[in-house]
């Protein structure tokens, strides 16, 4: 089946009705994960269909400038044309094309990433078709609303004028003037920000709530930590110099029915009604055996609110385990005390 090491992509085998559009749709998607994470390269994809395998090639024209280093990699003359396999980059080529070590490594890290999550949002929009006649028939119990957000990418010169009404992932954060950028404690590294949400200036409208603040460690992927912001914050840039989630500002929210995963009469449907990807407010789409327990607050026991879920391979470009996901949710009586809690499966 799946091979993402070598970019092995059975397309016939997973949609023997539609293999063609799932091709486009994923040629579309890695152009752009490839535009983003080696720009300024020539880069022509293809799918292979003898190996049913995608492919990265960049080519590089010689000039007078290139040549010497050029013919340290092959015999070449001025004119020509040098064709690179970007999935498998050795050091020499990486250093004819001036792409460092970790830039490569996240360029083949958000290509997986793409492939993954466009075959889960086709397979979920399947899923959810085919739960949504049924529910037309059988009404489910257990409607909550939930919001899709709706992004922008930004650059980081363009964080520094958000407001910290403004909801965002990835970037900086909002800390108090003295506070040291919350560390992982398991490795000691700078975590990254994940998500800013303000929920009094989103569709839940909550006036009693303060903004919240995810963070994770991307380095060892141990640390994680939901955080309230303090109202003496100033916005502050993230100290890392290459962030996995890329600042994308969130402009507007798109409406769903939400269901909670378990308890439907048909069996088929049991695990298509909450939904996934994220989403603000909404059932947990759960994935452990635990599904059907709340997550309890731990200062009073009480059951606490989801206010926002977070999918692998999303918005936050991080995977959590096995394909997991990660909430957000607070406490009715602590809101100053959000909690982080995730599965995978």
């Amino acid at each position: 089946m799946i091979d993402l090491d070598q970019m092995v992509v059975p397309l016939e085998a997973l949609e023997p009705e539609s293999p063609q559009e799932l091709r486009d749709e994923l040629l579309e998607a890695l152009r752009e994960a490839a535009a983003q994470r080696l720009p300024g390269l020539s880069i022509e994809l293809d799918y292979v269909e003898a190996e049913q395998r995608f492919t990265f090639y960049a080519f590089v024209k010689i000039t007078e400038a290139n040549l010497e280093h050029a013919r340290t990699l092959c015999e070449v003359e001025l004119g020509e044309e040098l064709g690179f396999d970007l999935w498998w980059l050795n050091t020499e080529a990486a250093s004819f094309l001036r792409v460092e070590p970790p830039q490569w490594a996240r360029f083949r890290s958000a290509a997986e990433r793409a492939v993954r999550a466009t075959i889960a949002r086709r397979r979920d929009h399947r899923a959810l078709a085919a739960f949504e006649r049924w529910a037309a028939e059988h009404p489910p119990e257990g409607r909550r609303p939930a919001w899709h957000p709706e992004v922008e990418p930004v650059s980081l010169a363009q964080t520094t004028t958000f407001e910290v009404s403004a909801s965002y992932y990835g970037g900086p954060a909002w800390l108090e003037p003295d506070a040291p950028w919350p560390a992982c404690p398991a490795c000691a590294r700078p975590m990254e920000l994940l998500l800013h949400l303000d929920p009094f200036h989103t569709p839940l409208a909550d006036a009693d709530a303060p903004p919240y603040e995810l963070f994770q460690c991307t380095e060892c992927g141990e640390g994680r930590l939901a955080r309230a912001v303090p109202g003496d914050a100033e916005l502050r840039p993230s100290p890392l110099d290459d962030l996995h989630c890329r600042p994308k500002h969130i402009v507007g929210w798109r409406a769903v029915d939400d269901y909670p995963s378990f308890g439907r009469a048909a069996a088929q449907h049991e695990a298509a009604v909450a939904r996934r990807g994220d989403k603000l407010g909404g059932w947990p789409a759960r994935l452990q055996g635990t599904r059907d327990e709340p997550f309890a607050c731990p200062e009073c026991g009480a059951e606490t609110t989801i206010v926002y879920q977070l999918d692998s391979d999303s918005h936050a470009e991080h995977t959590w385990g096995d394909g997991g996901r990660l909430w957000l949710h607070v406490c009715p009586r602590h809101r100053e005390h959000p909690q982080v809690s995730w599965e995978c499966s």
